[in-house]
């Protein structure tokens, strides 16, 4: 079981590490950057989010995505 969390949970921080490289070049907004992770499989819960409603996983990534383009979140 933990090797099949692990794999998930790494999946989950590739992707939204990839998310945030691509809002701070600026090759996606903030709402394309939500859309594509609202989008995508991704354990979202395994990193922090709330997954069980769609609305509030939305809100989640939108103000955690702001978060780092403006350069409020660098590390987490």
């Amino acid at each position: 079981m933990s090797k099949t969390k692990n794999h998930y949970w790494k999946e989950a921080e590739d992707f939204l590490n990839s998310i945030e490289t691509k809002v701070k070049a600026g090759t996606l907004t903030i709402s394309q950057a939500v859309k594509t992770c609202l989008d995508a499989k991704i354990s979202w819960s395994l990193i922090g989010f709330d997954d069980d409603y769609k609305a509030a996983l939305e809100s989640q990534l939108f103000d955690y995505l702001s978060g780092v383009a403006d350069g409020d979140f660098t590390d987490f």
